[in-house]
């Protein structure tokens, strides 16, 4: 998860790699605690899990040690 402070959409804007493709970000209306963590230093980490009943992508979000 990369935080982007000077996105012109969103100034909490996370977003979210795998093995260096662009998922996407996380939803607006989800992402203000976790961008204020991560402007504080906290380290996130991000598990990406396919959900295949519905052809969704899954993001489970984890404070790292």
């Amino acid at each position: 998860m990369v935080r982007e402070p000077t996105n012109v959409y969103d100034e909490n804007a996370i977003l979210v790699l795998y093995k260096g493709t662009k998922l996407g970000y996380l939803p607006k209306n989800n992402n203000k605690i976790l961008a204020r963590l991560m402007d504080g230093g906290v380290k996130l980490q991000a598990e990406v899990k396919p959900n295949i009943d519905d052809e969704k992508v899954w993001v489970s979000i984890a404070l790292a040690k």
